[in-house]
Formats: structure tokens, sequence, C-alpha cells
């Protein structure tokens, strides 16, 4: 439900909150000549207006009442704020220096004031609530900075707003218990944010000014809008970056609002062109904190140009493997030792990994090996290789079930579309192929969703061959009687990889965040967009993985590595700046590689 005021009319309009269909209306709330001038939510059903008649409380079935003797507490008010307590505060107006801050009781429809501020200080424009203070911005002359205890409502802070001498007034302000933040028109008739530190009495200057839509804190780091776009600014540091550039004619934002209290969380913001001919509401679920730890690091010197490939099994022990090599280095899960295992060509480039009771297969390119390890002494048991005559080519992913493993690959040179090779489990012998699943796509990602399969695709085809002029999608395949179930597309998006399924829900991962897919429909539920990552059509562009401990997915693309809780939709960076290919331990360690020469071991995430 939105509620709807003008301050040129006496009424009240209440819409719905997803179409947006006005619903009902009251046709007079108060009878001030300026009508309705602000409105606060006080109960499930109740909201309070005032105005230069005072206070009147209304309902969504359209009744009205004023409260006894209102009209005569003061003679305007402005931004009415709930508090958690049961009282409205309210900022009024007070010529002469005459204003106060009033606190409403909503139970006794009764009134407290503060002491009028003086200082030539002619109204409250703006209002809010720290645990302990109620803060105001001043209007008039020198602005200023005032606020009241909440249980005397005595004054606690009145200092004035730097670079504000003359005339100016406060357009937003934010309150925490230990900063607050103000944007007002400083002396020069220029927009100024500042962030007053409560503890040393100091005031910070951002550099560019905020504008109103937005300033929200999560941790130690601020997020606003200004003319560069959405900004995220650490007080500990004193720095700024830019999170979302400004976006083409999109050039503000009219109204925007951030959800939760985690490092990163969710913006919904709604944008309009410079002519206000055009509006979008948009939902993105931010990225926006720079910091991460790293537990451990070590570099590998015999891995071949560089580590592509990480992998963890049920005895603690890592592996990594190198593009364009012909070996694997196997680590201890602190990562303070390594070995080799080289099984000639068995293991080349490695694409993927996975553990299977006592053996641990390895799916290698070129010929896509697929090679069958013993997994307590890593010495090499059989070897299948599914190109040319099975149409593979570079093994990305693979499953399997009780008596099958299911690789799935980019098409041989000179073919199009990948497919799903069905080797046996017991020996690695081929059982069955099903060759162009997609014919214009690469399979890249597979993954068991009951008795059938769940495929992601690439736009990036066989070698040689054109991009698909499809986006990439996720397909619902039973492999037995070789039928797609459905399939669905990602609007803009190159690559589809590493599926994972929990319960009946799909999670899939591309560049730009993650996807959420019902999997008996094929329905798409949600997708999380995560700011900061990249945009590409090729090959192993992006990974999740699920980390069972947190219930959240670590994403990667782009060098930077999120966590994203699966059902609260926080979010928190593990890692920025040249990081790919996240795994997580079966005992929940999360590792990742770094720069393409070091397997690091980041901080697990909690939520």
């Amino acid at each position: 439900m939105v509620v709807g005021c003008s301050g040129l009319v006496r009424q009240v309009q209440f819409f719905d909150g997803y179409s947006g269909d006005a619903i009902s209306m009251i046709d007079e709330v108060t009878p001030a000549q300026r009508g309705v001038q602000e409105i606060a939510h006080i109960a499930d059903d109740e909201f309070l207006a005032v105005s230069a008649s005072g206070c009147h409380t209304f309902t969504l079935q359209g009744d009205v009442s004023v409260w006894p003797d209102s009209e005569t507490w003061f003679d305007d008010a402005y931004e009415p704020q709930s508090g958690r307590d049961g009282f409205v505060w309210v900022g009024t107006y007070g010529p002469g220096g005459a204003a106060k801050i009033l606190r409403l009781d909503t139970s006794t429809r009764s009134v407290d004031h503060s002491e009028p501020f003086g200082r030539d200080v002619d109204y409250v424009r703006r209002l809010a609530i720290s645990s302990r203070r109620v803060w105001g911005g001043t209007g008039s002359v020198n602005p200023r900075l005032v606020a009241v205890d909440r249980d005397t409502l005595k004054t606690v802070v009145d200092v004035p707003l730097p670079q504000a001498r003359g005339h100016g007034t406060v357009y937003w302000i934010r309150a925490w218990d230990d900063v607050v933040a103000a944007g007002y028109r400083g002396e020069d008739g220029k927009n100024r944010t500042a962030i007053y530190d409560i503890a040393s009495e100091q005031f910070t200057i951002l550099t560019e000014s905020a504008y109103y839509a937005l300033f929200e804190r999560v941790g130690d780091s601020f997020f606003f809008y200004d003319s560069r776009g959405l900004v995220g600014f650490q007080r500990s540091n004193m720095k700024t970056r830019v999170i979302q550039a400004k976006e083409g004619s999109l050039v503000f934002p009219v109204w925007a609002d951030l959800e939760g209290d985690r490092l990163l969380d969710q913006l919904t913001a709604l944008y309009t062109t410079a002519d206000e001919s055009r509006y979008i509401l948009r939902t993105d679920h931010l990225v926006g904190h720079p910091l991460f730890g790293i537990e451990t690091e070590v570099t590998l010197e015999t891995t071949a140009q560089k580590i592509q490939t990480i992998f963890a099994d049920s005895l603690g022990r890592v592996y990594a493997a190198g593009y364009l090599g012909e070996s694997m280095a196997i680590m201890h899960a602190n990562l303070d030792e390594s070995e080799e295992v080289s099984h000639g060509d068995a293991i080349r480039q490695v694409e993927s990994i996975i553990e299977l009771d006592d053996e641990i297969i390895v799916a290698s390119y070129p010929g896509a090996r697929i090679a069958r390890l013993d997994k307590t002494t890593l010495e090499l048991i059989s070897t299948t290789v599914l190109e040319p005559k099975y149409g593979q080519s570079r093994p990305f992913a693979m499953t399997a079930d009780a008596g099958s493993v299911y690789v799935a690959s980019v098409p041989s040179q000179g073919l199009q579309g990948g497919g799903v090779v069905k080797l046996n489990r017991s020996d690695g012998s081929v059982e069955s192929a099903w060759e162009h699943v997609v014919h214009d796509q690469s399979v890249v990602g597979i993954a068991l969703y009951g008795a059938k399969l769940v495929v992601t695709t690439s736009q990036r085809n066989a070698y040689g061959a054109e991009f698909s002029s499809r986006p990439a999608r996720v397909l619902l395949i039973d492999f037995r009687t070789r039928e797609i179930e459905w399939e669905i597309e990602v609007p803009e998006v190159g690559e589809i990889n590493s599926p994972i399924v929990l319960g009946t829900i799909i999670y899939a991962s591309h560049a730009n965040g993650l996807v959420q897919i019902e999997g008996r429909t094929g329905k798409h539920v949600r997708t999380f967009r995560l700011h900061g990552s990249r945009t590409s059509r090729g090959y192993r562009t992006t990974r999740i993985a699920y980390h069972r401990p947190s219930k959240s997915m670590i994403h990667c693309s782009g060098g930077q590595v999120t966590a994203v809780h699966i059902q609260s939709r926080h979010a928190t960076r593990l890692a920025e700046g040249g990081y790919s290919y996240p795994i997580v331990s079966p005992l929940g360690d999360v590792f990742a590689i770094r720069d393409g020469t070091t397997v690091v071991k980041l901080h697990r995430p909690s939520f």
C-alpha cells in the first residue's frame, strides 16, 4: 500500500504498491487552506496527518478524527517521524527564533514541547531519530544542526553547519548514534553534504554534495548519489569510490531505499531522465564494501602458465591444475605444503574435477580426456578420450548419479552445439552421448535435478564458430529420452555457469550476479545483481559454489568474490582484484585463485 498527499489539496489517496492502481481516496482530511502537508504511519492501518490546522488521524477505511486542541500547538509542522516508542516527532515553524521540536503521543493525543531554539531559527524543517536523540536541521538564517534528548526534550546539540552563513536551508538529515549527515545549501548558493562526528564534535564536508534521494549507512561505509552516480564513502580512511556510474540519460534518482543492515544490501531506486520523460524502477544487490581478508597463500612455481582449476577433497587436500600444464599440485588444507602429480597425456589442461567414492575424476583438454585416479594414492586407474568420436572438446563440468558420470562440454572444432556424454561409473567407459543439446552454444555447466539434468550454456560456441545470437540459457533435460523439459534465456547474459540445485530451486552464475529458477517449471524466480563484476561471452567467466554453513552462494566474476545469503539476500565481499574460480571444501573452507599464480584461502562468510 502507498499513501499519497499533496500540499495543495486536502485529500489523501491510497494506491496498490505493486500495480500503482488507485484504490480509494479520502476527500478531506484537514480544513487547512494549504491542505495535507506531511503524513506519518503510526499503526497497521492508521496514519497521522499534520497541517496548519493541527493533527488528524485517518485510516484505510476512510475514518478521520482530529486531535483536540492540536490546532494551537504550532503554526505549521514538518516531517513527522514515527519512533519505536509510540511517539511521533515533528519540527515546527516559529518566526523570530520560536521554532521547536514536538513530541506527539499517539495513545493520549497529547504533546510535549522542546525549548525554542532561538538564534533566528524560524523553523526546524528536517528531522532524524537516533536511539537517544532527535536531530533537526534548521532553515532561514544561518542553518544549524540541533538535537534534543528523547526523554527530557532538553537541547543537547546546537551547532552551525560549516560554510552555511547567511540564508540557507537543510534539505535532508540522517542520524545514527555516533554520526549525523546533513545536506544543505551553503553560503555560496551551492549544495553541501557534511558528516558530523558526535564524539569529536567535528564536521567532514564531502567533496561532492549528495542528492537527497539516498544517504544510507552500512557498517563504516556510507552510500549516496552524487553527480558521478552511486558512490560509497568509507569514513575510516576518508575515501570514496563510484559503485555504479551514472547511466546514460537516467541522470537523477528520484527516490531510493537501501534494505538490510549487513555489509552489502539491496538497493531499490526510481530513476528519471533529465526532462522527466521516462522513469525506471530497479532493484539491485549492491557490492560496495572494499574490505576482505586472506588467511594464507601459496605460490605454485611448477604450474605451467597459470592456475585455472582448483578442487578440495574429503581428505583435506586442495588440488591446483594449470592452463596448458601437464600436472596438478596437491596441497594440504592449510596450503603449507605441496607436491606435484603427473600422469602424462592423461592430465593436460584440467577443466573440471569431482570426487566419487574412492576416486578423483579429472577432465582435461585437449582430447576431452577423463582420467580416474585413486583418491588415496592418486595413481592413474583409467583414461577415456571423448574427442573426436563424441563431439567433445573442453569438458568444463561433470556430475554423477549412482551409476553414471555425465560430462558437459564445448563442441569439437567444426561442430555446432555442445553436448553431454554419459560414462559408466565403475570403469569409465562411454555408455551414450547426446551431441548438440543446444545447437548454437556450448554447454559449460551441469548438475543433477532428480533423474534429470540441469545444463547451462555460453554464447561462445566451438573454436572458429560464430557466437550465438541468443542469450545464454538454463535447460532441464531428460538424458534418457533426449527431451528438453524447459529452457529459459537470461537477457543480455553471455554465459551461465555452475548450476547448483537446492531442493526444487536452481541457482546459476552469470557475470553480473546469480539467477534463481524454480526447477519444476523453469520459471524465473529472482536475479541477484552484483555490481562491479563484468559481462563476457567467453568460457569460465563466472562461477558459484555453495557454502552450506552460512547458507550462501560464493559468486565470482570480474576478479571479485562475493558471498550472497540465499534467504536474506544480504551479501558480503570476500575478495577483490584478480580472483577466479572459488570453491568450498567439504570442511567449509573457501579457496580461490589469485592472478592465476596463487591459491588463497579466504575468510568464511558469516551472516
